[in-house]
């Protein structure tokens, strides 16, 4: 290992993880004997944890501390025999650890300025698709306990993607993990369409993406089971074509 004449000098090696591990060892002797390199080491941490946990997240490369800072500590920097004293060193320390914030909090920013107007711009195109009603289906109740249930499915089309959209009213209250399940029957085989819960006047809704070779059921039926969980009807049907 080289010799280290002043060992406060090694705190952002220290803080970016490029020592040996010999010289590893060695700071962190220096470190437990010297307050001003544990201020400087905590003060530059607290920079780097305080980056805003609501922006997107996403995965740095481990270099990138070291592209940033050192570039500002190597302009900071002068010849040995005119460097200032430690004290000095501890606001280039906070001005790099604040650029570092800087930057990162811009590239994550513009990241998520780049996302969210790319989110804006499909949803702004499909604002101008217009969506059609290809069918309209009337579900009647079939459990004598629920005689006011009633509810309509309707196929809608856009942009050529289909939907079924279901409203309900009139079912009875759920209990537990109870659930509302939605079945497209074919020649006596089940698709299963997705769950729903209800409010307490029985009203329920549910949009399920449709396939052109789904398109083609028989019948729709709603049955109400134990649990959200079901492959296959457990409960009883409740409405239905």
């Amino acid at each position: 290992m080289s010799r280290v004449d002043n060992p406060c000098e090694q705190v952002f090696s220290f803080f970016l993880g490029e020592m040996t591990e010999e010289e590893t060892l060695a700071f962190h002797a220096h470190l437990s004997e010297c307050p001003a390199c544990q201020e400087e080491l905590k003060e530059l941490r607290q920079v780097w944890d305080a980056l805003p946990y609501t922006m997107t997240e996403l995965e740095l490369p481990e270099q990138m501390k070291s592209e940033v800072l050192t570039p500002i500590l190597q302009k900071q920097a002068k010849p040995a025999s005119k460097r200032p004293a430690r004290p000095g060193n501890r606001h280039v320390w906070r001005y790099a650890a604040a650029a570092l914030l800087v930057l990162v909090i811009g590239f994550t920013g513009l990241f998520g300025l780049s996302q969210w107007r790319k989110d804006a711009l499909t949803h702004s195109e499909d604002l101008h698709l217009p969506a059609e009603v290809l069918q309209k289906y009337s579900l009647k109740p079939f459990d004598p306990a629920m005689p006011a249930a009633s509810g309509q499915v309707w196929l809608t089309e856009k942009g050529g993607r289909m939907e079924l959209v279901l409203q309900t009213s009139g079912l009875s209250a759920l209990q537990g993990e109870q659930a509302y399940q939605v079945w497209l029957v074919k020649d006596g085989n089940r698709l299963n369409c997705g769950t729903f819960r209800v409010d307490s006047q029985g009203n329920g809704v549910l949009t399920y993406k449709i396939d052109e070779h789904e398109r083609q059921f028989d019948t729709i039926g709603i049955t109400l089971e134990p649990d959200s969980g079901g492959n296959k009807p457990r409960g009883k049907k409740v409405l239905g074509t």
